[in-house]
C-alpha cells in the first residue's frame, strides 16, 4: 500500500470513529493492519473502535501490539491504562499510566488517574503528590478536582476535601461522583443534613449506586431516621448481594430496631477473626450427648452477652466446650456450663464436634425471635474473702455510700459505634449535689481526665481504675457500689451477672443492644438509659439523670 493511500484510510477510519460507526471502523483499521502489520497507528486505532464496540478483551490486545511496535507511544499506552483501571486491575493500571507520564511529563489527565490509582492503592501521600501537580497545571481539572477531595475524606481532612469538592462542583454542576463525596465529606464532619441532601442529589442522576446508597443509609441513622436507613441498606443488597458491609449495617439496625428474626440472619455478615462462616451455622440433629464447640465473640461484653444463650444448648443435653478469652472463666466458674474453657490460641481437635457455633450466632441458631427470648444474664458470685479486701481499699474514702463512675470506652479510631464518651464536665458538675465518694472505674483513665472531673465535682475522686486489670476484682468493687454511671463497657455486663442494675449513658446512635429508643433495654432489664440526642447533646439525658439521683 503506498504511504499516501495508508493515510487516507487511517483518516477515513478516524473519521468512522468519530462518527459513531465502530463496526465500520474495526473493518477499515484491519485493512489497513492486513497490508501493514507494522502500523502501530492502525492497532491504535482499531483498540478504540473494539473499545467501543464492547469488546475490551480485544482492545487490550491491540493495544498491546501497538505499545510492542512502538513503546513510546503515549496514547496507547494511556488507553490500556484506563482499560486496567476499568477492570480494577490496579497495579496493571499504574504501570501503563506511570510509563506515558514519562512519555509526556505534565500531562494533567494522567497525573489525576495516578493520583487516583494511589490512592486506591494506599499511597495517599503519593496520591496527594500527584493531584498537586495536575491541578498546578490546570486548576479547573474536575477529576483532578474529584481525586484530591477522595484523597483528603480516605486522609480524614474533610474540610480540606470539602474545597476541592465545591470548586470541582462549581465547574461541573450535578455530578453524582462529586456530590457522593461532598456527602461523605460533610458526613465526616457531622453535618449530616447537609450530607444527606448531596446523597439524595446523586442519587437522582445515579438511582442504582451502591456507595450513595450505602452514605445515605449511614446518615440516616445518624438523623434518627432509621425506617428510611433500612430501605436504603435494603436497596444496597439488591444491588450488590454479598456485600458484607451493607448487610452487617442492616443488621445492626434491625437489631436495634427489635427485628430480631431477620436481624440475626443479616448477622452472619459481621467481621469476625474466629467465626463458623464457612457453613451456615447449625446445631446437632440429635443434641443429646453431642458435642458442641463455642467459638469467642469479639470483646468481652460481647462475650458474655451471647454466653447466655449456652445454657439453653445444655438443657438440651449438649456438651459444651468453650475457645474464648480464660479471664472470663473464674467469674463464671459456678455455672459449670463447659466441659473445657480453652484460650483463643489453643490447637483444637475441631474433628472432635458435632457442631461449631461462633457465640454471636447462637441467636441465630436458636431461633430467638422477640425481646421475649432474650436468656436472663449468667449470674456471677463474688468470693467473700476478695469483697472484704475490696471493701478495706474502699475504707480511706471516709463515706458510707459509693458512685462508680466511667466515661469512656474503646479507642477513637475504632469501629464505628464501639468507642463511647460522655462529657467528664458535665458529669462532674452533676455528680456535685450527690452524696457519696466518687471512685473512677474507667479504664486508662488520663491524668487531665481525673483532675476535670475532681474541678467540676468540686470534692476529691478515688481512683480504683487498676481494678479493670482483674475482673475478679472489678467483680467485688462493683457489688459494693451503691451507684454506677457510665457509657456501655464490660462492666455494665458484670452489673447484670452481679443481678445489680445501672445507669447508662448511650451515646447516637446508640449499640444495637441499647435499642434505638426507651429508658431501658430488654437485654438488661432495670438499667436506667440517658441518651444522648441526634445532634450530640447532652443537656436533656444528663438532667433526666440528676434528677433520678435527686
Amino acid at each position: 500500500m503506498k504511504p499516501e493511500n495508508e493515510s487516507s484510510l487511517l483518516v477515513q477510519a478516524q473519521s468512522l470513529l468519530q462518527q459513531g460507526n465502530p463496526a465500520a471502523a474495526e473493518q477499515a483499521y484491519r485493512q489497513i493492519i492486513s497490508d501493514r502489520p507494522d502500523e502501530p497507528r492502525a492497532h491504535f486505532g482499531l483498540g478504540k473502535a473494539l473499545t467501543q464496540l464492547g469488546r475490551v478483551v480485544d482492545a487490550e490486545q491491540v493495544y498491546k501490539q501497538a505499545i510492542a511496535l512502538d513503546p513510546d507511544y503515549f496514547e496507547a499506552l494511556a488507553n490500556l491504562g484506563s482499560l486496567c483501571l476499568f477492570a480494577r486491575r490496579l497495579g496493571e493500571a499504574l504501570a501503563f499510566y506511570a510509563r506515558a507520564e514519562k512519555i509526556r511529563p505534565g500531562n494533567p489527565e494522567i497525573l489525576s488517574n495516578l493520583c487516583y490509582l494511589h490512592k486506591e492503592l494506599g499511597d495517599l501521600d503519593s496520591a496527594r503528590a500527584h493531584g498537586l501537580r495536575a491541578l498546578a497545571l490546570n486548576p479547573d481539572h474536575v477529576g483532578a478536582l474529584l481525586n484530591m477531595g477522595m484523597v483528603c475524606n480516605e486522609a480524614g481532612r474533610h474540610e480540606e476535601a470539602m474545597q476541592y469538592l465545591e470548586r470541582a462542583n462549581a465547574l461541573s454542576p450535578g455530578h453524582p461522583l462529586v456530590l457522593h463525596n461532598m456527602g461523605v465529606s460533610l458526613a465526616g464532619l457531622r453535618q449530616y443534613e447537609r450530607a444527606r441532601s448531596c446523597y439524595l442529589a446523586a442519587l437522582a442522576k445515579h438511582p442504582d449506586s451502591a456507595p450513595t446508597l450505602y452514605g445515605l443509609g449511614f446518615v440516616d441513622k445518624y438523623l434518627a431516621l432509621p425506617e428510611e436507613a433500612k430501605v436504603s441498606l435494603k436497596r444496597v443488597l439488591e444491588l450488590v448481594p454479598d456485600d458484607l458491609a451493607a448487610r452487617s449495617a442492616l443488621a445492626y439496625l434491625q437489631l436495634r430496631l427489635g427485628e430480631f428474626r431477620e436481624g440475626w440472619i443479616n448477622h452472619l455478615a459481621r467481621s469476625l477473626s474466629t467465626q463458623d462462616r464457612t457453613v451456615p451455622p447449625m446445631l446437632p440433629e440429635q443434641p443429646q450427648g453431642a458435642k458442641v464447640l463455642l467459638l469467642v465473640e469479639q470483646g468481652l461484653g460481647d462475650e458474655l452477652l451471647f454466653l447466655r444463650f449456652a445454657p439453653a444448648l445444655k438443657s438440651r443435653g449438649m456438651r459444651l466446650d468453650y475457645c474464648g478469652s480464660l479471664r472470663l472463666k473464674p467469674l463464671l466458674a459456678d455455672q459449670a456450663l463447659f466441659g473445657e474453657w480453652m484460650s483463643q490460641q489453643a490447637n483444637v481437635n475441631l474433628a472432635a464436634y458435632q457442631s461449631i457455633v461462633s457465640i454471636g450466632n447462637l441467636p441465630l441458631v436458636l431461633g430467638m425471635a422477640s425481646a421475649s427470648d432474650i436468656p436472663p444474664p449468667l449470674k456471677m458470685q463474688v468470693a467473700p474473702a476478695l469483697r472484704e479486701r475490696m471493701a478495706a481499699r474502699l475504707a480511706p474514702c471516709e463515706s458510707q455510700r459509693f458512685i462508680g463512675v466511667t466515661w469512656r470506652a474503646g479507642t477513637a479510631d475504632s469501629e464505628e459505634l464501639l468507642y463511647k464518651e460522655a462529657p467528664i464536665s458535665a458529669l462532674g458538675d452533676l455528680l456535685q449535689d450527690v452524696p457519696g465518694a466518687i471512685i473512677v472505674l474507667q479504664r486508662h483513665p488520663k491524668a487531665e481526665e481525673i483532675e476535670q472531673l475532681t474541678r467540676h465535682a468540686g470534692r476529691a475522686v478515688h481512683d480504683f481504675s487498676a481494678a479493670n486489670e482483674n475482673l475478679e476484682e472489678m467483680l467485688a468493687l462493683l457489688s459494693l457500689v451503691d451507684e454506677y454511671i457510665g457509657v456501655s463497657n464490660t462492666n455494665m455486663h458484670l452489673m447484670a451477672g452481679l443481678g445489680r442494675t445501672a445507669r447508662v449513658l448511650v451515646p447516637h446512635p446508640p449499640e444495637w443492644r441499647w435499642m434505638e429508643e426507651g429508658r431501658e433495654s430488654p437485654w438488661f432489664p432495670g438499667f436506667q438509659i440517658y441518651r444522648q440526642d441526634r445532634v450530640g447533646g447532652w443537656d436533656e439525658a444528663l438532667g433526666n439523670l440528676s434528677q433520678d439521683l435527686g
